[in-house]
């Protein structure tokens, strides 16, 4: 079988990578110049123009913002995974987003959206509320820390202010939106274009870059992956009610919702229409199929999830410059100061737990390419989860990286979180 990756950056390669290695042929398209060295000597490059795509190849896409490309290859009769306009605006207009959840019935926490022009307006609703709101700004290359949970009224106004004061010009629009004591997981389904294809899977994951919590959120520094087997209520009252929806739009790829889980039910906040980073590393972990096949079957209609029921757990594992703001981002990739840091010291045994980013072949060395510092995703198998991270840890323990860095309490922080989903599905249910 053929296939033809088309990324943004590079991120999906390692799932491209391991297509190949079962046999299939495989080429990468990187959109980003700045990115291109990524997968060097390991996976082949071309244009989108290639010779190589044919009605026979499948096409996956791994990221939202090329969804227009991806319905142009679909209209055009090629077989395509992923990507499409509706995701595009799913993930990225808010109120779009928020509109989807209220057509197909999804509850979500109290919110109000706001044009960048309307600091005034949204200045007199903080007053007006006089409670704890959550910020959530929207615009390109905008710092992560600037979606913030305030602590008071009080605290939300002066966060407003110092976000307007320096970031004014990238911000295009912000929600306002309640605070809802809860915790946080992610629930995903995927389609084939015909219909949902189960079993669903659910992710718990840690933001913050250094234990204890502290330090920038990176979206995610270590995440704990499972299937859902079993009638779930969090299934049944969040990501399940698009099934209808996505069916009569015939989409085809997977779509997460990420949700606050609490006594009163499950409450919406956003959706990942595209390969989640990381859960997409650590959920192919429990793939029991071979993982060409399983999106040859999405992409063709036919697809099928056979994951294992085991719990999958990862460990985000990088090197400075990263964690780094989008607004310096360019200078860094215009010097690219970690090009050539050696990835050395992992374990024949253990290279096929191990998701990689921003790699190249560098002779025959394996050596960080083009990006920010975010080398990899390691990932451990277990019944249990804190044993699931054991493993994990296990892989990186003998690492010869020059200023690896990755959370080393994840093992404890995780296993608590999902604990404690299960109480809050049980006082729920």
């Amino acid at each position: 079988m053929k296939f033809l990756m088309v990324s943004k950056c590079g991120e999906g390669a390692q799932v491209l990578y391991n297509i190949g290695l079962e046999g299939n042929q495989v080429r990468l398209h990187i959109q980003e110049p700045e990115y291109r060295r990524n997968w060097n000597g390991l996976i082949k490059q071309v244009d989108l123009d290639t010779t190589f795509l044919d009605h026979d190849t499948i096409v996956i896409f791994d990221f939202s913002t090329m969804g227009e490309t991806a319905d142009l290859l679909r209209r055009g009769g090629h077989k395509v995974f992923g990507g499409s306009s509706f995701a595009d605006r799913l993930e990225e207009d808010r109120e779009f987003g928020f509109q989807f959840m209220d057509k197909c019935g999804i509850q979500r926490p109290k919110m109000q959206t706001f044009s960048s022009g309307q600091l005034s307006a949204a200045k007199d609703y903080i007053r007006e509320r006089g409670e704890r709101l959550v910020f959530k700004p929207s615009g390109d290359s905008l710092p992560c820390h600037l979606t913030y949970c305030s602590k008071d009224g009080e605290d939300c106004l002066q966060f407003i202010e110092y976000a307007f004061r320096y970031h004014s010009k990238d911000i295009e629009s912000f929600v306002l939106q309640d605070f809802i004591e809860g915790d946080i997981i992610s629930t995903e389904l995927w389609f084939d274009g015909e219909k949902a294809v189960y079993p669903a899977n659910h992710t718990i994951e840690c933001k913050k870059f250094m234990n204890d919590d502290l330090g920038p959120s990176v979206g995610c520094s270590g995440n704990l992956v499972w299937a859902e087997f079993d009638d779930c209520p969090i299934v049944n009252e969040g990501i399940g009610k698009v099934e209808k929806e996505l069916v009569k739009q015939q989409y085809c790829g997977q779509i997460d919702l990420n949700a606050i889980v609490n006594d009163k039910g499950i409450f919406g906040l956003e959706w990942t229409p595209r390969f989640g980073y990381d859960s997409i590393p650590t959920l192919l972990a429990l793939l029991d199929l071979d993982i060409g096949e399983f999106f040859y079957n999405m992409a063709t209609g036919k697809g099928k999830m056979r994951l294992m029921e085991e719990f999958a757990a990862g460990v985000r594992f990088t090197i400075p410059p990263y964690p780094i703001e989008p607004e310096h981002s360019r200078i860094v990739l215009k010097e690219s100061p970690n090009l050539g840091v050696p990835v050395r010291g992992f374990q024949e045994e253990h290279v096929e737990c191990v998701y990689f980013y921003e790699v190249m072949l560098e002779g025959e060395d394996l050596v960080h390419a083009d990006g920010l510092g975010a080398l990899g995703v390691a990932n451990g198998i277990s019944e249990d989860p804190a044993d699931a991270f054991d493993e994990a840890y296990e892989i990186l323990k003998d690492v010869k990286i020059p200023d690896v860095q990755y959370r080393t309490d994840l093992g404890e922080v995780i296993p608590k979180m999902y604990e404690k989903i299960l109480e809050r599905e049980g006082s729920y249910a």
